[in-house]
């Protein structure tokens, strides 16, 4: 036992060692491998039980070899050999394994297990360690999702711990570990070592380990009744129970989260092309795996507001609290839902008139009917966690502070992924304030990322989209005008392009924002767009045009400018749907009055949309058409006009309608030239 403690109090010192700051640097090389040695082994020895009255000795040994394990890993380079040594020693049963080449229903795997009366997961010397100090610490009820743990930690193992703390000098014998902090921190820096196609994670996932780490994240001081400590004569530590601080600091919770994040991000880059043997179904999405936690996704939740983040903000930094842990831990359990939402929530496509449209969900990993299954139930549940609105909180608050950009960035990806994928978070979104003043505001400055500022405004123009509703908040209280005149100036062309779209939509429903665009000057910006060099911008800036005549000719004046570029968008863009916004376009600028007809003739705007519709016998695919029908189209509305009819009786109009008439395949094409040669007086 004495050599035990003695090694035990040795490895810890060199974990201590290894702070923040620590490197390989070449010097160190050699102390390091030694260190890594003698942790590898003495972290996987078979040493039995430190449960209930045994020896507290075998309990600090595997703590503090654990821990210094993965210091180590941490400190060295990914290329190092000593590194991939320790790494093979936690991780590896028989030389390596991996999935692609001996899958996790490999024969020799399971005679292997057989032979030795285990399961497949305890062939890992890692996943035996880490289970054995949970199973120790907490009794083993930890595998089983009973609990609750009991208030303070088996004395014996109490007093090896703090005994540990006392050799390395950390926090006047008061550790800043908890005793459930090494395995996860060993178990966190492995998997995020290890190749995605390692055995290791399968074998994880279908362990008890798995349910484990949601039950470790569920845990609070309790006392013999089940119920939170909260006895005042108890002195808390920023608002935590010292108990609680004895079992999980915040290091391990974030260990915790970290090792969570990082089996569902090795696991989701897999293919089942890369799986041999007899695996021929998919391997799971993220997530059906984060499904497979139990109660994790509402846990996880829990670390992003609420009590367990405040206390540990709370937390004086020598406990390992303060404003910086908890943001740390409230990114790792945001980073679980990004890689868990990307196969589980639909992607925006390319907008097919101008705003934004959702697929069907993605068919990556997984993409089977169980997966789909998955997918709509952790929607469900995420939905019913509220996980839009503590996000927006998240970004809010990151946004606030120094390095917003860099901190709100991640939760509000997420926030408008989550959005533009699923119906009911969109109208979570806006309920939680996601269209206030306030939150765009800072969202939309132009300061901020292109990137983010376009996820803003994608979402933006889907909820304008989907509601008038929504629409009419943005118009009536979130006030855009201002801030969209700036975005139509924006030097990045997805920001530009993003900011004509939500233009579009606004203007869908109604022309209740035609007054604020006229006061802010906003259709000067669309006619400029209309002139980029970026052809996203073109195609978007001629259908927010489009929509700004739609509904009345209050614009009109100020849209006479854009006749000219409209008609080169018509004949020389090189994207069918461009032309068709164009086209479009043009049509409603006689929808509510003759005003333009005579500048529609004298620029060239009614014969480049004939010319268009004459390219009707040369196209090869519908997609080619549609420019023609919708030219078409808006040729028939404009013969409602003398000016504009004359025009065309005038030029060889009349012969290409009754070609099309004659020999065009496509019905909606034929109707629509039946309709313009009733009102060119053709019929007869």
């Amino acid at each position: 036992r004495r050599e035990r403690m003695a090694a035990a109090h040795a490895l810890a010192l060199c974990a201590a060692t290894l702070g923040p700051e620590a490197e390989e640097g070449r010097r160190r090389i050699p102390l390091l491998a030694r260190a890594a040695k003698f942790a590898g082994r003495a972290a996987v020895a078979e040493l039995g039980s430190a449960g209930g009255e045994g020896d507290a000795s075998v309990f600090a040994l595997r703590q503090s070899a654990l821990f210094l394990c993965a210091q180590l890993i941490r400190v060295g380079r990914e290329e190092s050999e000593w590194r991939q040594r320790l790494l093979r020693t936690l991780c590896d049963h028989s030389g390596g394994l991996v999935i692609a080449s001996s899958t996790i229903h490999d024969a020799s795997s399971k005679v292997a297990a057989a032979a030795a009366g285990s399961s497949e997961w305890e062939l890992y010397p890692l996943l035996r360690a880490v289970h054995s100090s949970l199973a120790d610490a907490l009794g083993p009820h930890v595998t089983a999702g009973s609990a609750p743990f009991s208030l303070g930690p088996p004395p014996a193992l109490l007093a090896a711990h703090i005994s540990m703390a006392t050799v390395t000098g950390g926090g006047f014998g008061v550790s800043r570990l908890g005793l459930l902090d090494p395995p996860l921190a060993a178990l966190a820096r492995a998997l995020s070592a290890l190749p995605p196609n390692h055995s290791l994670f399968p074998a994880l996932l279908q362990s008890p380990l798995w349910g484990a780490l949601a039950h470790v994240l569920a845990w609070r001081a309790v006392d013999s009744e089940g119920e939170y400590d909260d006895d005042e004569g108890v002195g808390h530590v920023g608002g935590v129970s010292p108990f609680e601080l004895c079992w999980l600091s915040p290091i391990g919770r974030a260990s915790a989260v970290a090792a969570i994040h990082a089996s569902l991000l090795k696991m989701s880059r897999l293919t089942a092309t890369q799986v041999a043997g007899s695996v021929a179904h998919a391997l799971p999405s993220a997530a059906e795996l984060l499904l497979r936690g139990g109660p994790m996704i509402e846990l996880l939740t829990g670390h992003l507001h609420g009590q367990v983040i405040s206390e540990i903000g709370s937390l004086p930094p020598a406990r390992g609290g303060g404003s910086q842990p908890a943001e740390v831990l409230s990114r790792a359990v945001v980073h679980v839902f990004v890689t868990a939402c990307s196969t589980a929530v639909a992607l925006p496509t390319e907008p097919t008139d101008g705003a934004s449209e959702i697929q069907g969900p993605s068919r990556g990993i997984g993409g089977s009917a169980a997966a789909a299954a998955a997918q709509a139930t952790l929607q469900g549940r995420l939905h019913a966690c509220e996980l839009v609105s503590h996000l927006l909180r998240l970004s809010s608050a990151a946004a606030d502070g120094t390095n917003s950009e860099e901190r709100s960035e991640l939760p509000l990806s997420l926030t408008c992924r989550l959005a533009l994928g699923s119906e009911p978070f969109a109208h979570q979104f806006a309920q939680a304030g996601g269209l206030s003043r306030s939150f765009l505001q800072r969202m939309l400055a132009a300061s901020n990322a292109p990137s983010a500022i376009v996820d803003v405004l994608l979402t933006l123009s889907h909820l304008a989209r989907l509601s008038a509703e929504h629409a009419h908040s943005l118009i009536e209280h979130a006030h855009l005008a201002a801030t969209l005149g700036a975005l139509l100036r924006h030097q990045a062309g997805g920001v530009r392009a993003k900011a004509c779209n939500l233009v579009g939509n606004l203007c869908r429903h109604s022309g209740s924002f035609y007054a604020e665009m006229k006061v802010q000057h906003l259709v000067a910006h669309l006619v400029h767009c209309t002139r980029h060099d970026d052809a996203s911008t073109r195609k978007f800036a001629a259908f927010a045009i489009g929509n700004a005549a739609f509904h009345s000719d209050l614009l009109y004046p100020d849209l006479r400018e854009a006749l000219t570029p409209l008609r080169l968008i018509v004949l020389n863009d090189a994207d069918p749907k461009a032309r068709s916004n164009a086209a479009g376009a043009l049509g409603n600028l006689v929808r509510n009055s003759a005003s333009l007809c005579e500048e529609i003739v004298s620029t060239g705007a009614l014969h480049a949309l004939a010319a268009l519709v004459g390219e009707w016998r040369s196209v090869r695919s519908d997609v080619e058409l549609q420019p023609c029908k919708i030219a078409l189209f808006s040729l028939g509305s404009m013969c409602s006009y003398t000016a504009c009819r004359d025009a065309l009786l005038a030029a060889e109009f009349p012969r290409t309608v009754e070609a099309i008439k004659a020999g065009a395949r496509d019905e909606v094409l034929r109707k629509y030239a039946q309709r313009v040669e009733a009102k060119l007086g053709l019929e007869n």
